[in-house]
């Protein structure tokens, strides 16, 4: 560590930001090393501004070099609106956002020392003070320049659409370690024919290694088979969308930092998530082989079960995460449905005990000893989906009964 941060990294760093500075005002400044992931890309600089942009003039993030690592362009169009980015290709300067430490003052500019997993935890700590975040917005030059891409499908303004991506080992062949993370396409279908009879558009984001959509339909899209995609697109679909539907990957942040409506399917349960209200949660279920049955909220959250972010690290504990069934995805797509027209209220008492145990949770996870957490988590003092207006898909509940169970 202390190679990384000698003085002469820290002056390179001054000299690659130093356009950004200006004397007399305050310039705070966060090293993005994972910029080619979209989700690192979306979440680092929205909860970087929201810790931020109240207390400095100007904040700056700096990022690998787009013909290095490329990025998606759509999401930097976005964030770039509220912070200045510099790139580089200086490793031991992106080496400085995989580490931990307390922000330094360097003269003119402030340097935010936080790997993303501590700014994420800071994060989850501002909303829980509770303090209001604000959400990212579309220039209005993207949306100009996506408006032809709708009007050519058939998207009229008054249209109603869904954003989906499924993450599936077609995409992410090359990180075995996160297949915990994956589902089957297949199991979409219907959910998908639900909402299609429900006069949605469906306009899927990924990448062309993806598994093929399971049918067709007139308002079914595929971005990634459009000859003309590009990446702008996939922000302006989920901006676009009257919800999205998004398993556990990088697209779904897009829905959270523009506030947009989000199903959150087979997610599994870790400590740097958070959700905002207009979400609704859609677990895995959690199988026990020495059980031999289905683990409950309470008990895979104080068996330390939301802390294991490896397919290793479940092995190793006889734990499967099984993915969403058909009636799972289709009962909490028709709920998600009826919550957004106003013809669904929250049942209390489900949403009651799901909070209730997240809270339990929460105040002794505060007590944890650091060797009982896995690595990224140690300094997590608020665990995210025991935010009070975290809601838990009560057709989900309605299937597990146990899932709620004490």
């Amino acid at each position: 560590m202390t190679r990384v941060f000698s003085q002469e990294n820290l002056r390179a760093l001054g000299h690659l930001v130093s356009p950004a500075l200006v004397e007399g005002e305050r310039t705070v400044v966060h090293i993005l090393p994972l910029s080619g992931r979209i989700g690192h890309m979306a979440l680092e600089p929205h909860a970087f501004f929201n810790l931020h942009h109240d207390t400095h003039d100007r904040l700056v993030v700096v990022s690998r070099n787009y013909q290095s690592v490329p990025y998606s362009l759509g999401v930097r169009d976005v964030v770039a609106q509220y912070v200045d980015f510099f790139e580089t290709d200086n490793e031991e300067l992106l080496e400085m956002g995989h580490h931990d430490g307390d922000n330094q003052d360097l003269g003119l500019f402030n340097l935010m020392i936080a790997s993303a997993p501590m700014l994420f935890a800071r994060f989850i700590d501002m909303l829980a003070e509770p303090r209001s975040s604000i959400n990212f917005e579309l220039p209005s030059s993207l949306r100009t320049r996506a408006e032809p891409y709708f009007r050519s499908w058939g998207i009229g303004d008054g249209d109603k659409l869904v954003a989906l991506h499924v993450r599936d080992q077609g995409t992410h062949a090359r990180m075995p370690e996160q297949t915990y993370r994956n589902a089957d396409l297949e199991t979409y279908e219907p959910l998908l024919r639900f909402l299609l009879a429900e006069g949605y558009w469906v306009v899927r984001l990924g990448g062309r290694e993806g598994t093929d959509l399971p049918l067709r339909h007139d308002r079914l899209i595929d971005l990634s088979q459009l000859a003309n995609y590009g990446d702008f697109l996939d922000v302006a679909v989920v901006d676009r969308a009257t919800f999205s539907v998004m398993s556990a990957s990088g697209p779904e942040a897009l829905s959270r930092v523009l506030g947009r409506p989000l199903l959150r399917v087979n997610m599994p349960f870790e400590p740097h998530i958070w959700l905002n209200d207009s979400d609704l949660v859609v677990p895995k279920t959690y199988l026990c082989s020495a059980r031999k049955r289905a683990l409950s909220y309470q008990e895979l959250l104080f068996e330390g079960l939301a802390c294991v972010n490896t397919e290793t690290g479940f092995v190793e504990r006889g734990i499967e995460l099984r993915q969403n069934t058909s009636e799972e995805l289709l009962a909490s797509g028709k709920e998600m449905v009826a919550r957004l027209e106003g013809r669904r209220v929250s049942d209390p008492t489900c949403q009651g005990t799901f909070r209730s145990i997240g809270a339990e949770f929460n105040m002794a996870f505060r007590t944890w000893p650091r060797d009982r957490r896995l690595p990224g988590a140690e300094r997590v003092s608020v665990y995210g989906l025991a935010l009070p207006w975290t809601t838990v898909s009560e057709a989900y509940c309605d299937i597990n009964p146990q899932f709620l169970s004490r």
